[in-house]
């Protein structure tokens, strides 16, 4: 039955929609180091297209993190409903700015104990998109760069010496390719 009422909610989602209005997509990220860690994150999105200028939309983010030498594992679930503005386009790229409000809560464990997390955050960085066809974009975050206010507070946050408010200018050219930094997906236009 729920299978069916999905299918259902899915066919009446995408009748109701003109061309382009709707998108799916993400981004899926991995990094693993034989010695040092293992991350994974996926990061579902929704979105509506309001004008060839403004898209909003809502964003789900699960990641796993391991620290091999500690045996410590972190599990962090976020919500961010977003909005994006069109700044240029060359083309098929465009360069365009992503604000998101973001909320998160990520729990550790290591030797049987464990402690957990919230963050708040408000960012603005910038992304560029390739439209493959009609249907396909694909894209790439660019969070190496950017504006935000960020709150973290818990056990967790405490222990890792980030607790409190930071607000900050992003400008990490160190390590660009790193899959925190870069975010590269797809997203299919209805």
């Amino acid at each position: 039955m729920k299978k069916i009422l999905a299918f259902l909610a899915i066919v009446g989602f995408a009748s109701t929609a003109q061309a382009g209005q709707y998108f799916v997509g993400g981004g899926v990220g991995f990094n693993w180091t034989e010695d040092t860690e293992t991350a994974f994150n996926i990061s579902p999105e929704l979105g509506y297209k309001m004008s060839p200028k403004w898209d909003i939309g809502l964003g789900l983010g699960y990641s796993y993190y391991n620290d091999h030498p500690t045996s410590t594992d972190i599990n962090s679930f976020s919500v961010a409903p977003f909005a994006r503005y069109n700044l240029v386009q060359f083309g098929k790229f465009n360069v365009l700015l992503k604000g998101s409000v973001d909320f998160s809560y990520a729990n550790a464990s290591a030797g049987g104990s464990s402690i957990s997390g919230t963050s708040f955050g408000i960012n603005i960085a910038p992304m560029v998109t390739y439209d493959i066809s009609e249907s396909f974009t694909l894209y790439a975050n660019l969070n190496f760069l950017g504006v935000g206010l960020n709150n973290y507070s818990g056990d967790l946050y405490d222990a890792l010496g980030v607790s409190g408010t930071r607000i900050g200018l992003y400008l990490d050219s160190t390590d660009v390719f790193n899959t925190n930094n870069v975010q590269v997906g797809f997203y299919y236009n209805f």
